[in-house]
């Protein structure tokens, strides 16, 4: 609560670094507070990333090593994206989501906001990843997920996250 004092506004930027707590929404809540209190957020982009100069970034974004980001690609606000992903051509990633290492999101697909996506996902062409959609580590997506949802495994469909069991919850903070 000391922030205004310890640091002016007219003088520092700030950065939120919470990462995937409760879908994102934890980031989303102090990013809301921060540009309440009328701080300017700013990303971290690495200098190992390549981004297509026609790719709309907005702010509070963490962007690290190795990140391929392809031409007319837009990256919303407050998205964490891990070491080794490609965000293919086209391709939209909304508000407050976390992308884990080594994920793909291929050609005119689309994130929506407060999704985790987990290492080595792909999700495919045209596909649209709903709000509050949970991907699991290696799991393969070809077709529109639904709201609230978890695909953890190969083998099932999905799991409503309500339904997820209590180490996930826990994880996740969900």
């Amino acid at each position: 609560e000391d922030i205004d004092e310890l640091f002016p506004k007219d003088k520092y930027f700030l950065f939120v670094a919470i990462g995937h707590a409760g879908l994102n929404k934890l980031r989303k809540y102090y990013c809301t507070r921060a540009i309440d209190k009328g701080y300017d957020l700013i990303s971290y982009v690495s200098k190992n990333a390549t981004i297509d100069p026609n790719v709309e970034i907005g702010w509070n974004n963490f962007i690290l090593d190795n990140v391929v980001i392809e031409p007319l690609a837009t990256i919303g606000n407050s998205v964490f994206i891990w070491s080794g992903t490609i965000i293919c051509h086209e391709s939209t990633i909304m508000d407050y989501n976390y992308i884990a290492p080594n994920a793909t999101v291929c050609g005119l697909s689309t994130v929506q906001k407060f999704c985790f996506l987990g290492a080595n996902s792909t999700i495919s062409d045209y596909v649209n990843i709903a709000e509050l959609s949970l991907i699991g580590a290696c799991r393969f997506i070809s077709k529109d997920t639904i709201p609230k949802n978890a695909y953890i495994s190969n083998k099932k469909a999905s799991i409503k996250l309500n339904n997820l069991s209590q180490h996930i919850k826990k994880v996740f903070y969900i």
